[in-house]
């Protein structure tokens, strides 16, 4: 059996609530796009990093189990993915690889505000599939 995984194109999102708290989730995915979101080397270093990194849990591939987790997180001022949260979930266990790959994405590019480097918010959706 061969199993394989697509990262989907990632849609970068700003939503700021007041005080620095994130605002509450549309329900929708119409989230406001920033055009300035970037990882280090580019998109195909994401898929590199996650397809060299991810391991399809053994319950899910005897499960015939798959799908595509969705997360929602924070990249820091230093370019750290932080706060992840699943806004689409598979199951716990394929939820807990996504997260763990997005974990190792430590070289995004923060936003430039005024010359001042600021935290991000960011969609990612990861697709486990067998075939």
């Amino acid at each position: 059996m061969r199993v394989f995984l697509f990262l989907l194109f990632f849609v970068p999102v700003f939503l700021f609530g007041q005080a620095g708290k994130l605002a509450e989730l549309p329900e929708t995915d119409d989230f406001p796009v920033d055009e300035n979101v970037s990882y280090k080397d580019g998109n195909d270093r994401i898929n590199k990093i996650i397809g060299q990194n991810l391991k399809y849990p053994p319950k899910a591939i005897k499960d015939k189990v798959g799908g595509t987790v969705r997360l929602y997180f924070t990249i820091d001022t230093l370019g750290h993915p932080r706060y992840i949260q699943v806004l689409k979930s598979v199951r716990a266990d394929i939820d807990s690889e996504a997260i763990r790959c997005v974990n190792l994405l430590n070289e995004w590019v923060p936003r430039n505000d005024n010359g001042r480097k600021a935290c991000l918010h960011h969609t990612l959706s990861i697709k486990f599939e067998m075939k």
